[in-house]
């Protein structure tokens, strides 16, 4: 048997914690393309993304998410 996959989006605002939406109904956010490679950062307003070997780890100030294959976290 197949199990259905389960779609999470990352939200962080100017203040707070992020959020993590698990299966977030309507379509796929971000019209986007930017790929970030393994090392490379990006950064606007106070946003930091990082990408490493492990995951993708974006921040603002002390709050963020972290994203990898294994695992997923906000903080």
């Amino acid at each position: 048997d197949r199990q259905q996959p389960n779609f999470r989006r990352f939200t962080l605002s100017r203040s707070g914690k992020a959020v993590m939406t698990v299966n977030p109904s309507g379509g796929p956010c971000c019209g986007r393309t930017e790929i970030l490679n393994t090392g490379n950062s990006w950064s606007l307003d106070g946003f930091v993304c990082t990408v490493r070997d492990g995951g993708l780890a974006c921040k603002r100030g002390a709050h963020g998410f972290f994203i990898s294959r294994k695992k997923t976290s906000v903080h």
